[in-house]
């Protein structure tokens, strides 16, 4: 530990420990936020279940509920948390380092000190790591999120579009049956009026 070296780390930890205290604020407002978030959603279902009085029908009941909102789940609480702890534990081991930087300079008989002038240098370090790390893999995170979030939407709106295809073959298959086993008239033209209000037609009668 010579004088130079505890200046410069008495310097530029404060710089890390500010960048770590920004970044645990955000977190800390993206946590209260969304406990309002669930705040609101449970004030708002309490008002709406208060409102219903004894006697109330089924009917009431369930348009009282489908009236709620629904609470949105939180994708990125983990990786939230996974950083908060990350930036609370990098300034937890910044703290020591300085103080230890200025009461080496505050000293007047200050004498080498290898153990803190090693500590100072991989906490500074780590702190270092912490500022470019971090980001990076919150960032590599969340998109990772987003674009798993973005391929199950696709693959659950792709598998509805399935089933409403093979549902409307299906119904067209059993129209187009009856159509052939249609006798009467009446029948020839019922079948065929369904037909057309299955294609999105007239529903009107048929024109020959």
């Amino acid at each position: 530990m010579t004088e130079s070296y505890a200046a410069t780390v008495a310097a530029v930890v404060p710089v890390l420990w500010l960048v770590g205290a920004v970044e645990q604020h955000q977190f800390a407002r993206s946590f209260a936020q969304r406990a309002r978030e669930i705040e609101d959603f449970i004030v708002e279902h309490r008002r709406i279940l208060s409102s219903l009085e004894n006697g109330v029908t089924a009917t009431e009941f369930l348009a009282a509920i489908n009236g709620i909102k629904e609470l949105k789940p939180d994708r990125d609480r983990k990786i939230r948390a996974f950083a908060l702890f990350a930036w609370a534990l990098t300034v937890g081991l910044l703290l020591p380092a300085e103080t230890a930087a200025l009461g080496w300079l505050a000293d007047s008989s200050r004498e080498p000190d290898e153990f803190w002038a090693t500590y100072c240098l991989w906490v500074t370090v780590l702190g270092f790591g912490a500022v470019g790390i971090i980001p990076l893999v919150i960032a590599s995170l969340t998109s990772f999120q987003a674009d798993k979030g973005t391929k199950e939407a696709l693959k659950e709106a792709r598998a509805h579009r399935d089933r409403l295809k093979a549902d409307f073959d299906a119904r067209l298959q059993l129209l187009q049956d009856r159509l052939d086993e249609a006798r009467t008239p009446e029948e020839l033209e019922e079948v065929k009026r369904l037909i057309r209000e299955l294609k999105g037609g007239p529903s009107g009668g048929a024109e020959e």
